[in-house]
């Protein structure tokens, strides 16, 4: 499958060539409206690429040694942007994509995404947008302070982390 960047440019290489533009559509098998279209995806991208430029300003180096940064995505449509794949070329951050049907590559995503699924949005029935954000709030709520969870001891996420002190290091002489 061609994409349209390059069928946009095999159609130049052709109307260069003396054809009218109807007879390069024709002969590329594209409609004559698309060499006009312009491209919407630059806003959409616009809250994604600010928010990972403010996450790796943030982060940028610790000690003298660069922080290694992956980018993990599952191959969706969110990271389909151009703009975003040369954004991450520039900075040099490698992506990590799992194979598709492949759900145990990223298995604690998978986990959660499973009963965020089942606990909540299967059971409730959104008739806004403000509905949606203020039951899923009270699903995440719940989820943190009052659902025990057996791969913490069957204790809450926040009875976790308050229980957690860090371990002092030995000194090594």
């Amino acid at each position: 499958m061609v994409s349209p960047q390059v069928r946009r440019e095999q159609l130049d290489f052709v109307r260069g060539r003396g054809l009218s533009l109807r007879r390069a559509c024709g002969l590329i098998g594209m409609s004559r409206a698309t060499p006009g279209y312009a491209l919407r995806q630059r806003a959409k991208d616009a809250p994604v690429m600010a928010a990972m430029r403010d996450l790796s300003a943030q982060y940028p180096r610790y000690g003298y040694r660069r922080i290694r940064v992956f980018l993990r995505s599952d191959n969706g449509p969110e990271f389909v942007s151009q703009a975003i794949l040369e954004w991450i070329t520039h900075l040099g951050i490698a992506t990590v994509l799992n194979d598709p049907g492949k759900p145990w590559q990223n298995g604690t995503d998978e986990s959660f995404d499973g009963k965020f699924r089942d606990e909540c949005l299967s059971i409730e029935w959104f008739r806004s947008r403000r509905e949606a954000a203020v039951l899923i709030e009270a699903w995440r709520i719940h989820y943190n302070a009052v659902r025990p969870h057996s791969s913490l001891g069957y204790l809450t996420p926040n009875e976790f982390k308050q229980h957690q002190h860090p371990q002092p290091q030995p000194a090594i002489f």
